[in-house]
């Protein structure tokens, strides 16, 4: 309820600027509701806070920081109704956060083609706004137009050259268009400007990775893994350059953390296998490459059950 004070602030001004006795009762109980709501959201009540701003938007006069409030709601609600509150809170007060709500909101709704004409828009009004050709760039990208996001992100990195989110987007960018020279550059450049972007950590390992380079990509891997404790497939990246380079410790110890998130993910037994033989433990190789193509077949067979089955198709 970050807009609440403000919001507190213009509502208590017109309460007592002489309003009649009916339009302030309006007001005193359109905050209750935004206090309530308040509240709610403070112990992560969001369908409690939710069901309050509603009440507050029906009793208090329209306001950019009640509308998104509202959309925000939505928003963390999963309700479609985010895009129209978020817009028209944009349209009241066109502030680089609105925006960057909105274009939250019509992503999360995958209202892609909405969001590209949307801020085609602002970037033919405002083409020097930095800002702007991100939100497209971004856009385009969730279309999987990346050569027109690119062209978007190249532009926002120009204009603004201490951007790691322009300098991220163009280099995420060319490395899924196959120019890992270019990506490193640009990857480099987020790091420099922000050391600890994880995605940009992330993307710069895969880079490395792909042009031979694994013990360069070591770090930038564990510096993702470090900071995402639960996510299994940047240690399977990681185990299986350590089994690659001969470091079995290194890697049996990513590969038991995994096991431990997740025991039915197929590709932790088949790294278990691998780093079983290299090691000389066969027998235990053999239980793990076993355990492998069971979760394999079990899988194929729900894949079959699916395509066979409509109804079960989500």
């Amino acid at each position: 309820m970050k807009a609440l004070p403000l919001l507190l602030s213009i509502c208590v001004v017109a309460a007592v600027l002489g309003q009649p006795a009916e339009e302030r009762r309006r007001y005193e109980d359109g905050m209750r509701h935004l206090q309530l709501a308040a509240g709610s959201a403070e112990q992560n009540h969001d369908a409690e806070a939710l069901h309050h701003l509603e009440q507050a938007e029906k009793l208090l006069p329209p306001s950019a920081q009640l509308y998104e409030m509202l959309g925000e709601a939505y928003l963390k609600t999963g309700d479609s109704r985010s895009v129209q509150f978020l817009r028209k809170a944009v349209e009241l007060n066109p502030t680089d956060s609105g925006w960057e709500n909105l274009s939250h909101a019509l992503a999360a709704n995958r209202q892609f083609e909405e969001a590209v004409r949307l801020f085609s828009q602002q970037v033919a009004s405002q083409p020097q706004n930095s800002f702007f050709h991100l939100l497209l760039g971004e856009a385009y990208w969730n279309t999987a137009g990346y050569r027109r996001a690119l062209a978007h992100f190249q532009q926002a990195a120009i204009l603004n050259p201490n951007s790691a989110r322009a300098h991220f987007g163009v280099g995420y960018s060319q490395q899924l268009l196959g120019n890992l020279p270019a990506a490193t550059k640009s990857l480099q450049a987020t790091l420099q400007i922000e050391p600890g972007h994880l995605l940009a950590n992330l993307a710069m390992g895969h880079v490395l990775l792909a042009a031979g380079r694994s013990e360069e990509a070591v770090q930038f891997l564990r510096n993702y893994a470090d900071k995402t404790p639960q996510n299994v497939d940047v240690r399977l990246t990681l185990a299986q350059i350590h089994i690659d380079r001969g470091q079995l410790s290194d890697a049996l110890a990513e590969l038991l953390h995994a096991q431990q998130l997740n025991p039915e993910e197929k590709r932790v037994h088949y790294l278990l296998g691998r780093l079983y033989t290299a090691s000389g433990r066969l027998d235990l190789a053999a239980g793990q490459f076993a355990r492998f193509s069971s979760l394999e077949a079990e899988e194929m067979q729900q894949k079959r059950l699916v395509r066979n089955v409509p109804y079960l198709k989500k």
